[in-house]
């Protein structure tokens, strides 16, 4: 009973955390947007694809109204190689860094290559590796949570927009429209 106690505290005590960084996130978003000088710790960095007014049958700005599920027709971002855990092992049974690759490089982009780019030889060439490949592809397809936290980028709420916004800006970059998952 105890250690489920403390487990049920634990987790209240991370949900409130994850929800004061997004509040101060949000907060930060919304006064960037205001006449007023902000420092340079809280302008935003990469440019806004949403209205300012948000229709709330539509919260996502989707292309098509979700009707009464807010995420129904909603594309989750999956992250390439550089973040995403399938698809960087994808990356490293090719002979690739996936940390030297671009972090904006979503999924849909890293599979095209692997279907019909330079790296698609090396798999039509070798049914072992195919098959990994194709394995891990099942996997790597999938949404991953991008990670935010109270220690972000040495925590504070200066580092935590910014790593917000970090993940916002490329997220938005590498796979325009789609939607990413916080944890």
């Amino acid at each position: 009973m105890f250690v489920t106690r403390r487990r049920v505290i634990r987790g209240g005590l991370m949900l409130l955390t994850a929800l004061a960084a997004l509040s101060l996130v949000l907060a930060a978003t919304a006064s960037s947007r205001a006449a007023t000088a902000h420092s340079a710790d809280y302008r935003q960095q990469c440019p806004e694809p949403y209205p300012a007014q948000r229709d709330p049958s539509n919260p996502l700005d989707l292309p098509a109204s979700p009707g009464a599920d807010p995420l129904n027709g909603a594309q989750f971002y999956v992250p390439g190689p550089a973040k995403g855990s399938a698809a960087g092992a994808i990356a490293h049974v090719m002979g690739l860094n996936p940390k030297a690759m671009p972090v904006s490089e979503s999924w849909p982009r890293f599979q095209s290559e692997l279907a019909r780019g330079s790296l698609s030889g090396r798999i039509a060439h070798n049914p072992g590796l195919a098959h990994e490949v194709a394995e891990l592809s099942k996997i790597a397809s999938q949404p991953e949570a991008q990670r935010l936290s109270i220690y972000s980028e040495g925590g504070g709420p200066g580092a935590i927009f910014g790593q917000a916004e970090k993940i916002f800006c490329s997220n938005m970059q590498a796979d325009p429209g789609s939607i990413p998952i916080f944890n």
